[in-house]
């Protein structure tokens, strides 16, 4: 077994200083994103990459877009992630997503195949991400590998929590004449956690991820805590359970009543649903909670959890209140989240994902959350995250103001005027002032309980610092 790395930075020297290339070394996981012909893919046996591996996992594209998990890695083994040795590395998941694949036209040797394919930022999406959740490594680096197929265009790599690890970057890959930081190279160092994010955001044209290397590191990290603006709380839950009071609120501060014909229906879980029947121009059923206290007025982060079952191919607004923030499914299904970032009512920030909620009558469960900094909007369907379309991740990062724009919590239809009317049932709404972690997010969808953190996690939240996972490592 290889010595480890004790630093990114004494690694790069050597490579400057002109010494022989790394060999493929133990505690190194890298992955190649391919274009969707597969053309770029490197062999089990191929050494590539700023820090140089072996065994890079080739990531393939789905048809024209960029989107999947472990089952799109094709090589060296078909749907599982290996180390830099090829030892499969059982619990480690990747996520990615981007609008569209691409390739710069470089090959020749295993460095130019690395930088060939590409998951592309282009003008439908601004933003590529990539989540690692499983990560084996106490501390690690990540190196990330940008480009396009023309030179001079600028991104953003980012990881949430981290904006001082930020880099921006200018394009130089077309034709690929070597490794350089900043241009087509960036190197975030000292993460600890088991999960990672990453994005890339697209500048003034498109440009894309090539690949991205996690590098274990030996001694103490660095860097601070990731920022946590605190646990999700929850503001108002409605189980839509008791026929005599649809709009019950479990807390008992935010209860409302229900309009027009709006009844109750069969529920995902428990006894009911508000079920509404707004068919074409119709707008008069929805529940409303007059006056909502600040249990269900977050200003910085926030989170709307709910099952939605859709009876109608038409734009429908799930919940907003006012115009201040809302969830809604559009007419193709996609989900659309929002809030207003200014006083006067002018500008909003949000997401729009793909189509993803058909009008069929299933029942899927939507989680939209104002994400960990502050900086971002998640969306996640049925325990899965969907960050896609225009615009869907990077927005305004200002606290939601709510001066005008309308006063009440509706629920079935846009929160003020009569329009958006929701045909179809909705149940098991919940808004909470925070956001869900992943792991709440799926017993949401699974069990429709949401987990209470430890004692351990508690203290370390009030300390200022999240809570650190135990960490598998290999012997």
């Amino acid at each position: 077994m290889t010595a480890r790395l004790s630093r990114v930075s004494a690694a790069l020297i050597l490579l400057v200083a002109g010494a022989t290339a790394l060999p493929a070394q133990d505690g190194m996981i890298g992955f190649n994103f391919l274009r969707s012909n597969g053309a770029t893919s490197l062999g089990a046996g191929d050494v590539a990459g700023y820090i140089p591996q072996a065994n890079w996992n080739n990531v393939s594209a789905v048809g024209s877009t960029a989107l999947g998990t472990n089952v799109r890695i094709t090589s060296p083994v078909a749907g599982a992630i290996v180390d830099a040795t090829g030892t499969s590395l059982a619990g480690v998941n990747v996520q990615f997503a981007s609008a569209t694949t691409w390739s710069a036209n470089n090959s020749g040797t295993p460095d130019n195949a690395l930088m060939s394919g590409y998951i592309d930022n282009n003008g439908s999406q601004q933003t590529t991400y990539v989540r690692l959740t499983g990560i084996p490594y106490d501390h690690y680096a990540v190196i990330a590998y940008m480009g396009s197929d023309g030179n001079g265009r600028t991104g953003t790599i980012a990881v949430p929590g981290y904006p001082a690890l930020n880099v921006n970057y200018t394009t130089n890959t077309q034709p690929f004449t070597g490794y350089l930081e900043g241009s087509n190279v960036a190197i975030l160092e000292g993460f600890t956690d088991s999960e990672l994010l990453l994005f890339n955001h697209r500048g003034n044209n498109n440009t894309g991820l090539h690949a991205m290397q996690i590098v274990e590191l030996t001694g103490p990290s660095s860097l601070p805590p990731p920022v946590q603006k605190g646990p999700a709380v929850l503001g108002a839950y409605y189980s839509f359970d008791d026929p005599s009071s649809l709009m019950a609120d479990s807390r008992n501060l935010n209860n409302g009543t229900v309009q027009g014909a709006a009844t109750q229906g069969a529920g995902r879980f428990g006894a009911g649903s508000l079920q509404l029947a707004n068919l074409g121009a119709v707008n008069d059923q929805f529940g409303q909670v007059a006056a909502p206290t600040v249990d269900v007025k977050p200003t910085d982060t926030l989170a709307v959890s709910v099952w939605v079952s859709r009876g109608e191919a038409a734009d429908h607004e799930v919940v907003s209140l006012g115009d201040h923030y809302g969830l809604r499914i559009t007419a193709a299904g996609g989900i659309h989240f929002f809030e207003d970032v200014t006083a006067v009512g002018d500008a909003w920030s949000g997401s729009t994902t793909g189509n993803l909620i058909p009008s069929d009558g299933t029942w899927h469960h939507i989680v939209a959350q104002k994400a960990l900094t502050g900086d971002y909007f998640e969306v996640w369907v049925d325990g899965q995250l969907y960050e896609r379309g225009a615009g869907v991740l990077h927005y305004e990062p200002r606290p939601v103001d709510y001066t005008g724009l309308g006063s009440n919590l509706v629920v079935g239809k846009h929160g003020v005027g009569a329009s958006l009317g929701f045909a179809g049932q909705i149940d098991e709404l919940r808004i909470f002032s925070g956001v869900l972690t992943p792991d709440q997010i799926q017993s949401l969808y699974t069990n429709n309980v949401v987990p209470e953190p430890s004692t351990w996690a508690l203290a370390a939240t009030a300390l200022g610092f999240i809570a650190m996972r135990v960490r598998r490592r290999r012997a």
